[in-house]
């Protein structure tokens, strides 16, 4: 499934079926704005290797609103519980459609990022304690 598959349905499930109307219909209504948003929320998730301008790209928007649409989802998300259940929703019916191998890959090289820098980590305290005796000097917690 790819970026506009995803939106497609997303569309869909929000009562848009009609994919060419709402993609290039610049309307404010709450109803395919929030379908919008939703799926640029949805294409930061999954699609992590498209930068703003193409996760808006399909309807016409730029980056900045790519940008405050993300911010709205996650407000929304944190205060209404049904919207925030109909956003897991989607989340876990993308998340069967997508590759699994492609979000398996990212969430171990997310791990192990997070493993690298931890042990830099760990190295570089270690390199300072031993600069501190050495030095005769009291290291300073943070």
């Amino acid at each position: 499934m790819n970026y506009t598959d995803m939106c497609k349905y997303i569309f869909k499930e929000e009562g848009f079926p009609d994919w060419r109307w709402a993609r290039v219909n610049k309307s404010r209504k709450d109803e395919i704005k929030t379908a919008r948003q939703i799926c640029y929320y949805m294409g930061s998730i999954f699609y992590n290797g498209m930068t703003l301008n193409q996760l808006g790209e399909p309807f016409g928007q730029k980056h900045c609103n790519v940008i405050h649409s993300i911010k709205v989802i996650n407000n929304l998300r944190e205060t209404e519980k049904v919207f925030d259940t109909r956003i897991t929703n989607y989340i876990e019916a993308v998340s069967r459609w997508i590759d699994s191998n492609v979000v398996t890959t990212r969430v171990k090289k997310e791990k192990e990022l997070a493993a690298m820098l931890l042990a830099k980590i760990a190295e570089m305290e270690l390199i300072a304690k031993v600069y501190c005796v050495l030095s005769d000097k009291k290291m300073v917690d943070l």
